[in-house]
């Protein structure tokens, strides 16, 4: 009897084919990065959002305006005893001014304003790429983990397909019976179905990274991926609540939040500052010249200014009080907005890890059920064959097999998600990490 086997060392260590020149996942990370549109849009952003700094320190810089000005003027004048007189006159203007700032403290508002701001963006750039990480690795591991499904129910069918025609040969000798070839006819179908459900969801988790990377696949997936060795992936949890603290300030979204409430210092000492006087420093230069006319003689002059002007605001309707008052609520709201962010993130932080732990358990616990459940199946051929057990006990056994496979394969993915989600929470997913996932692949 020549019954089908599936090793446990093909379930436990992947199964899709090995290629020198596979994609690998550094590689699919890199070019979503040249290509995926969320992320473009992300740098521009915080390109055009650093320039909020510079901006904001060019106001204490000189600032020099050049002026020409021509004027052509008609003058008539009709007395009483009918003498008219005009006056017809152009002159031309040539004028140069010069301001420079000697002390404001709007602008210096401004400027810490920008420097919070720029800050912002980078962070936001960050999470942006953080974000950029994930999305490769989960799609990346969605189209092995569709592969390692396809190639199962491809095994399974098979194996039922052996123990579909046993059953037949069985029957036709007098030695089975109708029930077991109905078993064994309806697993087949029943197998038939997965597969053609395993093969679609290769297409399409195929097609999100095609999309991510904004390039498709020239050959079977199958031969351009890398798989996962799921021996290779370890991960060292740190316990205590000093490292959850520790890490917390290395979120991103946490250091946004506390951005916000640096922001919202600047206005409210903005506010308190509204009436502290100002001085700039102004020079200018006009040169006119002007034709001659009936009544004047016409000529050149030049004038020449230098000055210092200042001013302070005394009342501008009410609305010095109304911005102290406002930033102080802004700033209340930026401070309980980022102790949200500190408790959603601790909270966070602490269920990655958890979950970590629990995947952690569960992979070893269904290698072990990989392991008993092919010596399960061992146990039921050759009570089969002996007359002991039935063809629907084989048939449930390499059905529990293969469902103990697939179930290994799927949380080995679901660890590696685990580990970045959490990487990602505790403020370190980085290209190191990327690269340390992709050592983990054949």
């Amino acid at each position: 009897m020549n019954l089908f086997r599936i090793s446990p060392a093909l379930l436990m260590a992947g199964l899709i084919s090995s290629n020198a020149n596979a994609l690998d996942l550094l590689q699919a990370y890199e070019q979503a990065r040249l290509y995926d549109a969320i992320y473009m849009t992300a740098i521009s952003r915080y390109e055009a959002a650093r320039l909020d700094l510079p901006l904001a320190k060019s106001a204490n810089r000189p600032s020099l305006t050049a002026g020409l000005g021509l004027q052509h003027k008609d003058d008539t004048f009709n007395s009483n005893d009918d003498t008219t007189l005009s006056n017809d006159s152009r002159a031309g203007e040539l004028s140069v001014d010069l301001d420079q700032n000697l002390y404001d403290r709007s602008t210096n508002y401004d400027i810490e304003s920008a420097g919070y701001s720029v800050d912002i963006a980078e962070l936001q750039l960050g999470i942006a790429k953080e974000e950029l990480i994930v999305t490769t690795v989960v799609l990346y591991l969605n189209v092995l983990a569709a592969l390692d499904n396809q190639t199962l129910a491809e095994r399974e069918r098979t194996a039922i397909e052996k123990q579909l025609d046993l059953a037949t040969q069985r029957l036709n000798v007098g030695l089975g019976t109708k029930t077991d070839q109905f078993d064994a006819r309806a697993r087949f179908e029943g197998a038939n179905a997965e597969l053609i459900a395993a093969q679609n969801d290769v297409v399409n988790t195929q097609q999100e990274l095609e999309a991510l990377m904004g390039q498709r696949f020239q050959a079977d997936p199958k031969q351009e991926m890398r798989p996962l060795d799921n021996d290779k992936v370890t991960f060292e949890l740190v316990e205590g609540d000093a490292w959850v603290e520790k890490v917390l300030q290395r979120n991103r979204n946490y250091q946004i939040s506390q951005r916000q409430i640096n922001l919202q210092e600047v206005e409210v000492a903005r506010s308190i500052d509204t009436r502290i006087p100002s001085f700039g420093l102004f020079a200018g230069a006009r040169y006119v010249e002007s034709t001659a006319t009936t009544l004047t003689s016409g000529g050149d002059s030049q004038n020449w200014l230098v000055g210092i002007r200042g001013s302070m605001p005394l009342y501008l309707g009410g609305s010095i009080k109304l911005r102290q008052t406002r930033a102080g609520h802004a700033y209340n709201a930026a401070e309980y907005d980022s102790e949200q962010a500190r408790r959603d993130t601790d909270r966070l932080i602490r269920a990655a890890r958890r979950g970590v732990q629990a995947l952690q358990r569960q992979v070893q616990a269904l290698k072990e059920a990989v392991t008993a459940g092919r010596s399960a199946l061992e146990a039921k051929e050759e009570g089969f064959k002996a007359g002991v057990t039935t063809n629907l006990d084989v048939l449930d056994a390499q059905r529990d097999l293969f469902r103990a496979g697939r179930d290994y394969l799927q949380v080995s993915y679901n660890l590696v998600n685990a580990i970045v989600i959490l990487e990602r929470a505790s403020g370190q997913l980085d290209d190191k990490d990327l690269k340390r996932i992709n050592s983990w692949l054949k």
